[in-house]
């Protein structure tokens, strides 16, 4: 039997096979496939007696339908200045339909009905999730937060409701909440900007009915690291119970769990008074 690990480098070079267009990619960069993902749903379906084919083919489509999704969320919301600008949105837009396309192509081919219909539910919830979150349309962190968590992990706890394993939904939330909370605090911290943490700023102004100047970055920062640790709590205590999994995955949840902010109990403190 095939490493785990194997199997996902090999997985990811069949769906970078099946996305290649040679116009798409003379003008886009490829698409980034996210092996977090393809990991949490290798490992769910070492649960369930299922063939290697099959499990390609659910494995397959889900990752279509995340690319399609992953893809339309970089079409540019600014004005165009040139006619390149122009294309590559255009090029952008199409690009994530190809892959909605094909996530149906496979899906049809194999006759699987309802599971077209469970990806097309969770994929609308997604989208409406995201609306909220990119148009500023929330007032509370803690309805934030589950938006983030619902973009994240939605796709993956539709197949898991779909094959009745439940009992991976509330880690498969959490593990893809922190490293999202994580990667838009590295972004922020880099380029000094990330759609959620503008988000999050948003609803701590509407908290606290402050101007846009009341809170300097690294506060901005040290407040959103709190909610981090959160998280990573909440993860902690999943995987504390009984969790078991493969050995990748497990390496996996370290990495995050051990990645910064490392908040000592001091710092907790001082932030919450």
């Amino acid at each position: 039997m095939l490493d785990i690990n194997v199997k996902i480098t090999n997985f990811k070079k069949r769906i970078e096979g099946e996305i290649n267009h040679s116009y798409l990619h003379k003008y886009l960069n490829p698409p980034k496939i996210d092996e977090d993902k393809l990991l949490l749903l290798y490992t769910i379906f070492e649960e369930i007696e299922i063939g290697e084919k099959e499990l390609e083919h659910y494995v397959l489509t889900t990752m279509l339908i995340q690319l399609a999704l992953d893809t339309h969320d970089q079409v540019s919301t600014s004005p165009t200045s040139t006619s390149e600008d122009l294309l590559k949105n255009q090029l952008t837009v199409l690009a994530g339909d190809y892959f909605s396309g094909l996530y149906y192509y496979f899906l049809a081919q194999e006759g699987d009905i309802p599971m077209i219909r469970s990806l097309a539910e969770a994929t609308k919830e997604v989208n409406e999730h995201k609306i909220k979150v990119y148009q500023c349309d929330i007032t509370q962190i803690d309805t934030l937060l589950e938006s983030i968590e619902k973009i994240e992990s939605l796709l993956i706890s539709q197949v898991t409701q779909y094959f009745q394993l439940s009992k991976w939904e509330d880690f498969i939330s959490k593990f893809l909440l922190l490293k999202r909370l994580l990667h838009e605090r590295e972004l922020y911290t880099r380029e000094g900007v990330s759609p959620v943490i503008d988000a999050f700023h948003n609803v701590l102004q509407s908290q606290f009915k402050l101007t846009s100047e009341s809170f300097e970055r690294e506060e901005i920062k040290n407040k959103f690291d709190l909610y981090i640790y959160d998280v990573k709590t909440s993860l902690l205590q999943l995987v504390s119970k009984n969790f078991k999994c493969n050995q990748t995955l497990e390496v996996r949840i370290n990495q995050l769990l051990n990645c910064q902010p490392q908040l000592s109990m001091k710092k907790i403190v001082e932030e919450g008074s």
